[in-house]
């Protein structure tokens, strides 16, 4: 089956060596940390993605008390390969929004490096809270707005022109080819055993060109990890409810969270961007901007606005 065949087929139902790696699983929820309600799982291309597009929804299931799981496919920027402040970003956010009234302000993750499809995947889990977890695959980052071939080979690429890649950071040089990246996705997928599944929007153009109206395209990292998790969704039917997030071009769209929500939103991303300052224009004078011809920096009018979209069938 070709591949235009397949992604709308999808869309219409809805090697290095491991052998320093033991296979291991991710720390048990105990009865006394069951989920509440739901077990989601979001898979996004950039750590940031999730805090910008898909919440509020990933805060208002961690309040509730559902099993949250956030899988991170690419490390760092494009000009910058080091993950470490946007894995501290992350951790910083998820922190803040699972805080409790009797928890530290900053609290401690566990990590584990786990084979997952034969590759090692990075697992954080947050102390003392398993349901929270985060998962680092550490392929390179591309850029929103060019598509030149690069080493190691980006999403773009690996997707495109069926290079193979691999991974930077930790565990460098772990090879990748599209197969692959499917494989551990769907194995991922597998051992979350979500319900419901998160990810952002398949169906833009790419890349984008920063020009308003922002509806002309999305970065190229986005929409591949959400057609390669559409892929790995193939004959997942205990997922019952899939949301796609449309990302850059909802800055554009009329302003839909509530005073409330926004807030919430921003203060979380304030979170993230006091590690990661390039999250974000400055993370002191973050606000959201719910009128877009007020944003004064990156990333403002998204704080406002929520877009998802189901995949019909699924729920």
């Amino acid at each position: 089956m070709g591949r235009a065949l397949l992604a709308l087929s999808v869309l219409l139902l809805a090697s290095t060596s491991t052998s320093t790696f033991a296979k291991q699983k991710a720390p048990a929820v105990e009865p006394e940390d069951a989920c509440v309600g739901s077990r989601i799982l979001s898979i996004v291309a950039h750590a940031d993605d999730d805090l910008y597009f898909i919440n509020p929804a990933i805060d208002a299931a961690i309040a509730r008390g559902a099993c949250v799981h956030t899988v991170i496919v690419t490390a760092g920027y494009v000009d910058e390969p080091d993950n470490s402040k946007r894995l501290a970003g992350l951790k910083a956010a998820y922190s803040f929004m699972a805080q409790r009234p009797d928890a530290p302000a900053r609290q401690d993750w566990q990590e584990q490096w786990l084979l997952v499809a034969g590759k090692p995947v990075q697992r954080l889990t947050l102390a003392g809270q398993p349901k929270i977890q985060l998962s680092f695959l550490h392929l390179p980052c591309g850029a929103h707005d060019d598509i030149r071939p690069r080493q190691p080979a980006t999403l773009y690429e690996l997707y495109t022109e069926h290079e193979r890649s691999h991974t930077i950071g930790p565990q460098a040089g772990v090879d990748y080819d599209e197969i692959a990246l499917v494989a551990v996705l769907k194995a991922l997928i597998n051992d979350w055993d979500p319900d419901t599944l998160y990810t952002l929007q398949p169906n833009r153009p790419f890349p984008v060109r920063h020009s308003r109206p922002g509806g002309e395209g999305a970065h190229p990292d986005h929409v591949i990890v959400a057609r390669l998790v559409l892929t790995a969704l193939i004959g997942q039917p205990r997922v019952r409810v899939v949301r796609l997030h449309d990302d850059y071009p909802i800055q554009d769209l009329p302003a839909n969270l509530s005073i409330e929500q926004a807030t919430r939103k921003t203060e979380v991303m304030r979170a993230y961007c006091r590690e990661d300052v390039r999250g974000c224009a400055n993370p002191d004078t973050l606000q959201p901007a719910c009128r877009a011809e007020d944003a004064d920096g990156w990333g403002e009018a998204w704080l406002c606005r929520h877009y998802p979209q189901r995949i019909p069938n699924r729920d």
